[in-house]
């Protein structure tokens, strides 16, 4: 399969909520340097969405696709790193309430 085609059926897989082979399909694009693939194995990795999500796997495909100069990944990493701190305070919270 192409790469073209291993973003392809990872975007359907994805929209398929098949997590796991989104994942194994766009590993090797952000282990080949693919800034997009890079910020979605992060974000799978971060939200718990595959079976041995790890948070540090997912911060660094985070900081690898900060790497690149395209605005629209870092937008992307911004909001995924945003959430992540709202995820964090959320936690925190729950332990005053």
């Amino acid at each position: 399969m192409s790469k073209v085609d291993n973003w392809q059926v990872g975007l359907v897989a994805a929209q398929n909520r098949e997590f796991e082979k989104a994942c194994e399909l766009w590993l090797p694009l952000a282990e080949n340097g693919n800034p997009m693939a890079q910020v979605n194995v992060a974000y799978l990795h971060m939200r718990g969405l595959i079976k041995d999500a790890d948070l540090l796997i997912g911060e660094y495909w985070l900081s690898k696709a900060k790497e690149c100069d395209q605005p629209e990944i870092l937008a992307m990493v911004e909001i995924i790193e945003k959430q992540r701190e709202i995820d964090v305070f959320n936690e925190l919270s729950k332990g005053f309430g």
